[in-house]
């Protein structure tokens, strides 16, 4: 630390990282229910339920496409910083291939469940959703080490709202159920690209050299 850098006590930075979190994770779940409140009153009882079949669907398998890798990762971050950029390599390296593994898992499920179209297509849809939200868990998770939770925070409801707006954006312009879902999916997307640009100028970049050495310690 320089001289002149002003001293900051553990528990003051605890105190502001927790209530940072908890107002992120309020306005997150306010602009959920928001989002709730707009399909219920925009899509037909059909569609809506062919919606929420696909969220439970993937809900169900989500648990193959990180298998609970960022509290890992939290925690050997703040335990050895040096080795936060192949840390995090390791995980989104890790992440992409168990994506690809829960988008392919679900959409051969529905198909050969035989729900009709255009369920298959909204579950495959929701997966892809998720995949996003679990590469931004990744770089939720070094900021979390880092004790940077402010910038989670502004993740989070950043992704909620861009959400919620893409949710209210299609439903505008009069869009059906698949491209409510798809636009859905590519504000994942994009707010997965808001949250690597709040997080990457405040935690060491994601080295992938080795990163699969890395994935049965993960």
């Amino acid at each position: 630390m320089s001289p002149t850098a002003p001293a900051i006590s553990p528990a003051r930075s605890v105190r502001a990282n927790a209530v940072a979190i908890a107002a992120a994770q309020m306005l997150a779940k306010a602009a959920g229910f928001a989002t709730l409140l707009v399909l219920t009153r925009a899509l037909p009882i059909e569609d809506f339920g062919r919606y929420t079949l696909a969220i439970a669907f993937v809900a169900v398998l989500a648990p193959l496409a990180d298998l609970g890798t960022d509290m890992y990762v939290t925690r050997r971050v703040a335990q050895d910083p040096s080795g936060a950029g192949g840390m995090l390599g390791a995980s989104l390296a890790l992440k992409l291939v168990l994506g690809a593994l829960l988008v392919g898992v679900t959409g051969a499920l529905a198909l050969a469940l035989r729900y009709p179209a255009p369920t298959p297509l909204l579950i495959v849809l929701a997966a892809l959703t998720l995949v996003s939200g679990n590469f931004a868990g990744s770089w939720f998770a070094t900021l979390r080490a880092a004790r940077l939770m402010d910038r989670e925070a502004v993740g989070t409801i950043v992704s909620r709202a861009l959400h919620l707006l893409a949710t209210i954006a299609a439903v505008a312009l009069g869009a059906g159920v698949v491209w409510v879902t798809g636009a859905q999916a590519l504000a994942a997307a994009v707010a997965l690209g808001a949250v690597v640009l709040l997080a990457r100028r405040a935690v060491a970049p994601p080295v992938f050299s080795g990163a699969s050495a890395r994935w049965p310690e993960l």
